[in-house]
């Protein structure tokens, strides 16, 4: 939820239809989708504390010589920030 200053649960059961984002040494930033029992789909961050209760298949692709940063930018925010290490 863009801009969004509040964490939203949700009980039920849901697909997860995508994720996206960086996993790094010390942290990570997740935008998930997912659908629910009527296909309808919404998403956000995904939290620390969320539970897969049957399966989630996931593939990490790393990628060498290349280091992932956040910087705080002139809007306010830590933007994701590539350095080439070759």
């Amino acid at each position: 939820m863009a801009n969004a200053d509040i964490i939203k649960t949700w009980e039920e059961t849901l697909e997860i239809v995508s994720i996206t984002g960086t996993v790094e040494q010390n942290d990570c930033h997740l935008h998930i989708s997912v659908s629910d029992t009527e296909g309808k789909v919404f998403g956000g961050h995904l939290k620390n504390g969320s539970i897969v209760g049957i399966t989630a298949e996931i593939v990490i692709q790393t990628i060498d010589k290349m280091q992932f940063n956040r910087v705080l930018d002139d809007t306010g925010f830590e933007c994701l920030e590539v350095e080439n290490l070759s």
